[in-house]
């Protein structure tokens, strides 16, 4: 990556630290994770997962980085900042920046899609990639002058900060589902509405279309599969969540797809794993006129009496409290085949509560997509600018220098994000929307600024050139802050 900015070894500016724990002090052990760096191990994992013996373990005092040599490759690296000293285990590597390095910085840049780019491609080992210090002496960073850096993570933090916001606004969407399924049926296991126990073949749509297992690797082969074509549905399109992912990775052509009509599936059918993750379903929502599932999957279709979303739902978070499903010692299936699937039985819900459910998850459904298209953008927007800031393109003039990043996580600050507003287009001119800017006082909500916008203007501009203009200020240098709602 070329930048205006000298380009150095890391090695240069880092040096190793191999503090232990010889005295066998009384010392917090924490763990550090792509996500939220540095975490204790007991809130991590939710048990003591660490030996009882500490002294070969490492101490990691405030200001000094650590990462886990076998996921650096994924970010899980971080500097202790908001306590004075932690322990962490012995995997660990542990190391210190000189006085040109500024932190923030330097975890922006190593969790950047360059940065990682840069640590993967120093990886080593057989079994599992790791990073040895020594390797990551030999990444390449920009360094422009300290204040333009901190500056720089000032401006990156802000944006990964409202990135983290949406995964957990995501991650609180599937936990308002599971919540509104108890609300409205309660737990499967007491089945306090005494609702009637089925079994499931009851429900198919006739006894020869209610089940289908894929077809066997004879009637379709590996150099069978073309590039584009009639999509070919397996494991990987089942998410963990019970939601199905509208990508085919696999093809077969028009003259494949007659010869295997039988294993088609349509929109409401629901796909099961029956290897690999064992029992993992989802609901088929497809923009394809005509696919097919694989080998490794069984096609269940339902009649009129039993709600796809409602099966679904119970199985993706409530399966390990049906009794007649056997389970390993990780508590995932160990077997599934169409005779599994027949007899299992559930509690059944009158058909016009199942329905009830159906319009609470489908309303759910909209607000996930809404908040994944805003977390897409703001994505997108996180490289496209990590990409400008470390080439030296962003005019950092006017960004305040803090001690803090001025969107830390939780705080509510940050971007609101880019909600779908029909308007018409016209232009704006940035001075228009400086002054509306500078009326609305240091920190405001991003919709009250729009509504003032539609207010002052006879015919409302166009959204997204004003989102666009918003971030081409902040580029600019102008120190926006903006607080930011739930996705709505």
């Amino acid at each position: 990556m070329k930048s205006k900015w000298k380009s150095v070894k890391l090695g240069d500016y880092i040096f190793e630290i191999n503090r232990r724990n010889r005295a066998g002090e009384n010392i917090e052990v924490f763990s550090v994770t792509n996500t939220e760096g540095f975490t204790k191990s007991t809130d991590y994992f939710s048990k003591e997962v660490f030996s009882k013996e500490t002294t070969n373990y490492k101490i990691v005092h405030r200001g000094e980085f650590a990462y886990n040599p076998s996921r650096i490759n994924v970010g899980s690296i971080d500097y202790l900042d908001d306590i004075e000293r932690v322990m962490i285990s012995p995997m660990y590597i542990v190391f210190g920046t000189k006085k040109e390095l500024d932190n923030k910085y330097l975890k922006a840049f190593l969790k950047s899609p360059y940065g990682l780019m840069q640590v993967k491609k120093r990886t080593t080992g057989s079994v599992r990639d790791t990073l040895k210090y020594s390797n990551l002496e030999t990444i390449e960073i920009s360094l422009p002058p300290i204040d333009d850096q901190a500056r720089i993570a000032t401006v990156l933090s802000g944006l990964q900060a409202l990135i983290e916001k949406r995964f957990e606004s995501i991650r609180l969407i599937d936990e308002l589902l599971k919540n509104i399924f108890i609300y409205m049926f309660g737990d499967p296991a007491n089945n306090p509405n005494n609702f009637p126990i089925k079994t499931l073949k009851e429900f198919y749509i006739n006894s020869n279309e209610g089940t289908k297992c894929g077809p066997f690797g004879s009637a379709l082969k590996k150099n069978e599969y073309v590039k584009f074509g009639v999509p070919v549905w397996t494991m990987d399109n089942i998410l963990s969540n019970g939601r199905f992912l509208n990508d085919a990775l696999l093809w077969i052509d028009k003259g494949k797809y007659q010869k295997l009509k039988g294993y088609s599936v349509v929109n409401n059918d629901v796909i099961v794993s029956r290897a690999g993750t064992v029992g993992k379903m989802c609901i088929i929502n497809s923009n394809y006129e005509r696919s097919i599932i694989n080998t490794n999957l069984i096609r269940v279709r339902f009649g009129n009496e039993l709600l796809p979303i409602y099966f679904v739902t119970l199985m993706t978070y409530f399966k390990e409290r049906l009794i007649r499903l056997k389970k390993g010692s990780d508590n995932a299936l160990t077997h599934m085949n169409t005779r599994v699937l027949d007899e299992l039985i559930f509690p059944y819900p009158p058909i016009p509560l199942q329905k009830q459910f159906a319009q609470v998850a489908a309303k759910i459904e909209r607000t996930r997509s809404r908040c994944e298209e805003s977390l897409e953008q703001f994505e997108k927007l996180y490289i496209a600018l990590s990409q400008r800031a470390f080439r030296g393109e962003l005019a950092l003039a006017g960004v305040p220098i803090v001690d803090k990043t001025i969107f830390p996580a939780g705080s509510g600050q940050g971007f609101d994000e880019l909600s779908e507003i029909d308007v018409k287009t016209r232009h704006f001119p940035a001075s228009e929307l400086e002054q509306l800017i500078q009326s609305m006082g240091p920190i405001f909500y991003f919709q009250d600024l729009w509504d003032k916008i539609q207010d002052f203007c006879e015919e409302a501009p166009d959204y997204n050139k004003v989102k666009e203009r918003l971030f081409s200020m902040l580029e600019e240098g102008n120190p926006l802050r903006f607080k930011s709602r739930e996705c709505k």
